[in-house]
Order: C-alpha cells, then sequence, then structure tokens
C-alpha cells in the first residue's frame, strides 16, 4: 500500500470538483480555512457512494460547494445558539442557588461544606 500523499488548497478543490462538485474559483478561500475533510463530512449526505470491484466512488452530480457551506454554516450556528442558551441556563441556576444559599446560610455560607451539605448522602470513592 502506497503512502497518501498530502494536497494542496487547489488539489483538494480539484478533487471535489473532479467528483463532480460545482465550484467556483472564490471558493478556494473557504477551503482554505475550513478543513476539506469537514467539508466532506457535510457533502456525505448529498453525495452518491458507489461500490464497483472493491472500489468506492463518490459522486457529488448537482451539487454546489456553496451548498456545502450552507450546511456547514447552519451546523456553525445552530451549536453557537445551543452554547448561548446553555450558558442562560447555567447562569440562571447558578445564581438562583447563590441567592437561596446567601439568604439561608449568609454571604459566605457556601464555603461551610457542612451545613448546606446533606452528609448522610456522601458517597466515599475508594
Amino acid at each position: 500500500m502506497t503512502n497518501p500523499k498530502a494536497l494542496s488548497s487547489d488539489d483538494l478543490l480539484n478533487l471535489f470538483k473532479s467528483r463532480g462538485m460545482a465550484v467556483n474559483g472564490t471558493d478556494i478561500e473557504k477551503i482554505k480555512h475550513i478543513n476539506y475533510y469537514k467539508l466532506k463530512e457535510f457533502a456525505h449526505p448529498l453525495s452518491k457512494i458507489t461500490k464497483s470491484e472493491g472500489t468506492i466512488n463518490i459522486s457529488y452530480d448537482g451539487i454546489t460547494f456553496q451548498d456545502v457551506l450552507r450546511r456547514y454554516y447552519q451546523d456553525k450556528n445552530l451549536r453557537i445558539y445551543l452554547l448561548h442558551a446553555i450558558e442562560k441556563i447555567e447562569v440562571s441556576i447558578k445564581t438562583t442557588l447563590s441567592h437561596v444559599m446567601g439568604l439561608k446560610y449568609g454571604a459566605f455560607g457556601y464555603l461551610n461544606f457542612w451545613l448546606w451539605a446533606n452528609r448522610e448522602n456522601i458517597q466515599n470513592f475508594k
């Protein structure tokens, strides 16, 4: 088996093109900053994969590079929005917890673990 050879950004874009993906000249800038394999991951559900004589053939006929980029950015935005929502929930829980503990145990009551922790439910991990 031969060692795989590293491909330049131009070669990677041409690989998409040779498999039937519609690309234009400005797409080279995107593939320089977004990993080829990450883009290939988003192109996979849109591709047609066939196997003949032990060789796997990938076809991107009817797919544009812009379609793949759109899917990539939709996923990226979804992750950003979810992390933003999770952060809001985290801050709200911490705020509520500190408010309740502060009212019950004082400003520095959280430092006295034995005041607010249920010692009977504490597990010793050995």
